[in-house]
């Protein structure tokens, strides 16, 4: 909290200061351009931490696009986001948010309808990629309000549990 403070005194800001730190939290992130806006919420469906490849995705961009790359630099500058050190899948850059909390301010802005579309996507996005996991996907297909996809990975989810005897 005390560290947000700071930043916000630092900014110049001269709104009155917030009671918690979710709400200092999504106030800054309420003064970022549009598209920085955008790019946090979207990397929130993820969770803590997400890919470049799936949050280009969710933005309807190609891994490749300087865009994307201007995005993740000014979020890592900004200091909401920052690179992991150990990334799942070789050769994928990830990223996690610097805070849990910065990742629950970004989440708690976005719209029902926008958590939904989001959700739906990544789920679709996650399924595609080598290795899933199909509980994972099955929650993303869940909140996206897509059942009859979701009833497949969470039928993979259980066969994995029984599998390695995870009742």
């Amino acid at each position: 909290f005390l560290e947000e403070l700071i930043r916000m005194v630092a900014a110049g800001s001269t709104e009155t200061l917030p009671d918690t730190v979710l709400a200092m939290l999504q106030a800054r992130i309420g003064r970022l351009p549009l598209e920085l806006r955008r790019a946090l919420r979207a990397a929130s469906i993820f969770g803590h931490s997400f890919s470049e490849q799936g949050l280009a995705s969710l933005l309807d961009l190609r891994p490749e696009d300087p865009q994307l790359g201007d995005l993740l630099t000014t979020l890592r500058e900004n200091e909401m986001i920052e690179r992991q050190i150990e990334n799942r899948h070789a050769g994928r850059s990830e990223y996690g948010f610097r805070h849990i909390l910065v990742r629950e301010a970004a989440y708690a802005l976005l719209t029902d309808a926008e958590r939904r579309s989001l959700h739906r996507a990544a789920g679709l996005f996650l399924a595609e990629q080598p290795g899933p996991e199909p509980r994972v996907v099955a929650e993303h297909l869940l909140r996206g309000q897509e059942p009859a996809r979701a009833v497949i990975w969470l039928m993979r989810a259980a066969q994995q549990a029984l599998d390695g005897n995870d009742l």
